[in-house]
């Protein structure tokens, strides 16, 4: 998909592709900072298992609509929050060629260029926290001022456009955080014209940026006090959405008020066993599957054999060893086992939903239920996978409310964030399997 009109990236407006050399400085920098952040994401301990599902309806719209220029904003924005700069950056510039007036795109690419901009210091582990005000603090490297420079270009040439809230002012969709963008337009003015060297991350930038840093972090008690401050975003994005830029409850699993009593977790299970134990079936009749399994628990069995058993936490992860070694049905086990002994905690609920998920996407991919052409793969659920999805989508509805364990090797797997994030993913792949697609 990376463009060549230009160079790698088509970024700024000037005639006939002319650039300043601040520009064509900034660029190569930009290049070479979303290089390293595509290797940090590429050693991430739990890689994002909904992006496919995510960016599926994108790519249709895409294909549907070559000259909608909405789902190539939605697409800059899922590729910057995979880490995928250089493509973000390339369906970014595609979006300004379709809608030249509109300002979405330019806010999308100066947004990109701050992200650079901080996560060159961030990966670097150039940063300081302080838990008592619950902030931030972001030191700087010396060619920071190229991409701040970059980032007021975008949001100047962005500010003589309307945004497509502007021309629809009655749709629910948005796609520029203008509080976000102020906050980081004046920063980028410190540091063009002040020098600044130390800037704040506002809390909105915090679920973004906090997992990553948590990841390459070698001191455990900068991890703690990172996974915490995740902890309190987390928390306030449930409790204030609209400050954090997203349209509702980021977990998606509040209930509406008035509706039908919760089934109870054994009842949903038990009603869905035997098509989840058939799916499991078709994933063990795959000579594939099977050697992959073979060769994935034996990698696993030490480190098995190295936890501590009876610990909460160390259970409901252990669910997710068994997960990760396609050994389907000891971490159903586990996780049921686990449920029923602590039915307050969400944690092993959270982790049915997610083996829920695998056990679909790997039974799809041994059935071929997926546009073989498609890239990334768009999938063709059956009748059985969405009768899973909802008894997954119905036990992490069910868990709002409940406790979490909120530990640092579970924050990606069963914390809010995370059963928000399945919830998205199967409400896509039901959407996708409803209408025929």
């Amino acid at each position: 998909m990376r463009s060549t009109l230009c160079g790698a990236l088509v970024l700024v407006v000037v005639a006939a592709c002319g650039r300043t050399h601040d520009t064509d400085a900034a660029q190569r920098y930009a290049l070479d900072v979303a290089k390293r952040v595509l290797e940090a994401r590429a050693a991430l301990a739990v890689p994002t298992a909904i992006a496919v599902e995510r960016w599926r309806p994108v790519t249709e719209r895409m294909k549907a609509n070559p000259s909608d220029p909405v789902p190539r904003i939605l697409g800059g924005q899922f590729f910057v929050v995979e880490g995928d700069y250089a493509e973000a950056f390339d369906v970014l510039a595609s979006a300004k060629g379709l809608a030249p007036d509109l300002a979405d795109p330019y806010y999308a690419v100066g947004n990109a260029y701050f992200d650079l901009l901080l996560f060159d210091a961030l990966l670097a582990g150039r940063y300081r926290v302080d838990l008592a005000p619950g902030s931030i603090f972001v030191k700087l490297v010396d060619p920071a001022p190229l991409l701040a420079a970059e980032t007021l270009r975008e949001y100047q040439a962005a500010r003589t456009r309307r945004t497509y809230l502007d021309l629809n002012p009655t749709s629910s969709m948005g796609f520029s955080f203008l509080p976000l963008i102020e906050h980081r337009e004046r920063q980028a003015k410190e540091i063009v014209d002040q020098k600044v060297s130390e800037i704040t991350l506002q809390e909105s930038e915090w679920p973004h940026f906090l997992p990553w840093m948590i990841d390459v972090t070698q001191n455990s008690l900068t991890k703690k006090q990172l996974v915490t401050l995740l902890q309190v975003a987390t928390q306030h994005a449930i409790d204030d959405p609209a400050k954090f830029g997203v349209p509702s409850v980021p977990t998606g699993i509040s209930r509406p008020s008035g509706s039908a009593p919760k089934r109870t977790m054994a009842t949903i299970v038990a009603e869905i066993e035997p098509t989840l134990t058939e799916l499991i079936g078709a994933v063990d009749g795959s000579e594939a599957m099977r050697t992959k399994a073979a060769e994935l628990q034996a990698v696993n069995a030490p480190r098995l054999a190295k936890e501590r058993r009876g610990d909460l936490e160390t259970e409901v992860f252990i669910g997710y060893v068994y997960q990760t070694s396609l050994d389907y049905r000891s971490s159903l086990r586990q996780y049921l086992t686990v449920a029923k002994s602590n039915p307050e905690v969400a944690d092993p609920i959270v982790g049915l939903a997610r083996l829920f998920w695998n056990v679909s996407a790997a039974y799809m991919t041994v059935r071929g239920m997926y546009e073989p052409n498609s890239s990334p793969r768009i999938w063709q659920p059956d009748a059985k996978v969405r009768s899973v999805s909802l008894a997954a989508r119905e036990l992490l509805q069910n868990v709002g409310g409940m406790r979490h364990l909120e530990t640092e090797r579970l924050q990606r797997l069963t914390s809010p964030a995370a059963a928000g994030e399945l919830v998205n993913g199967f409400e896509e792949l039901l959407k996708s399997g409803l209408t025929g697609r």
